[in-house]
């Protein structure tokens, strides 16, 4: 399909531009993980999670190696992961991954905020 041939695509730019990481501005770092993680978030979409997996741990520590361990960024992918590893029929991993998310979310916005309260 049209939306697979547009993932190899997007994962052949990725290829090339993880070779020059170390070289990148903090800034286009952050956004190859962000592309990393909707990339992880497709192949969920699709039930591949394996590849699902792989991308999201690869958004997961690029973000938190530019922006920090306690960046609220982190806890999308947290969560992503966490989604992942549950499909995957392994709660444990899932759900450490789950707690991360929802200790950034209280950490960075408190106990009453929507995304923590829900």
């Amino acid at each position: 399909s049209a939306y697979s041939r547009s993932l190899h695509v997007q994962m052949d730019l990725l290829g090339s531009a993880k070779v020059h990481i170390e070289k990148t501005p903090r800034k286009a770092v952050a956004l190859l993980a962000a592309t990393l993680n909707n990339l992880g978030e497709a192949y969920m979409l699709q039930h591949k999670l394996p590849e699902a997996k792989l991308r999201l741990g690869e958004a997961l520590e690029m973000k938190q190696r530019v922006l920090g361990k306690d960046h609220l960024d982190i806890a999308c992918t947290q969560d992503n992961l966490g989604l992942v590893y549950r499909e995957m029929g392994e709660p444990k991993k899932a759900l450490k991954h789950l707690q991360a998310a929802m200790r950034l979310r209280q950490q960075e916005l408190g106990p009453a905020h929507p995304d923590v309260a829900r």
